[in-house]
This record gives structure tokens, C-alpha cells and sequence, in this order.
């Protein structure tokens, strides 16, 4: 259902945005963000992805220092 598709979307914005894995705490974070967004806010599925891509391109993810 729909929400299978929002915890797909998610784990595949955190693995672009990290380039690695999404982790089960991360991915555990952002999917109660949505929900959150979703629920107290009135944001509509697409409204609340669109806000956690916006915490996820402003994590500190993109430096990597091998």
C-alpha cells in the first residue's frame, strides 16, 4: 500500500543522499518525520516526501573522508 511505497522512498532517498545502505535507525527517523508531517501537519504523502528530501539534502552526509 501507500505506505510500503513512502518506506521505499524514503530508503532510496537516504541511499542516494548518502550513497551507501539506508540504516534501520535513519530510515526509522525519517519515516516517523513523514508520518509526523503527514498526521500533525495535514501534509498529503507527496507534500511530506518533498519535506524529507529537504532534511536529507541538508544532512551532513555529502563530506566523506576515506
Amino acid at each position: 500500500g501507500s505506505e510500503m511505497c513512502i518506506r521505499d522512498s524514503i530508503r532510496r532517498g537516504l541511499e542516494i543522499v548518502t550513497s551507501k545502505p539506508a540504516n534501520p535507525k535513519s530510515l526509522k527517523i525519517a519515516q516517523d518525520m513523514v508520518k509526523t508531517l503527514k498526521n500533525d501537519h495535514g501534509l498529503d504523502d507527496q507534500a511530506a516526501l518533498q519535506r524529507f528530501c529537504l532534511v536529507a539534502l541538508n544532512m551532513n552526509e555529502f563530506i566523506f573522508v576515506d
